[in-house]
């Protein structure tokens, strides 16, 4: 899929784990997708290292429930934030 123009791509039922993963160009706006590819970057987003990001750290934790429901979370590990005291 390199260099494709995916904007507007219906890529439901697509399986894309072993993709390189999305480009973050303009052409993959607005691609129809569904929970399955939702959960996964979702999961790869939580899996980020936002040390110095509170922002991002905070859009973690609201994505950790939907991050979970990743196909492949007892391989890879669940999502779970520590709550701040």
């Amino acid at each position: 899929l390199s260099w494709a123009n995916l904007s507007g791509a219906n890529l439901s039922g697509a399986n894309l784990d072993f993709s390189t993963g999305f480009t973050f160009r303009c052409s993959c706006f607005n691609i129809k997708a569904e929970l399955r590819l939702a959960a996964q970057l979702a999961y790869h987003f939580c899996r980020f290292d936002f040390s110095e990001c509170k922002e991002a750290q905070e859009a973690q934790k609201a994505l950790q429930d939907l991050a979970n429901k990743f196909h492949r979370v007892e391989e890879c590990g669940k999502i779970e934030f520590k709550e701040e005291k």
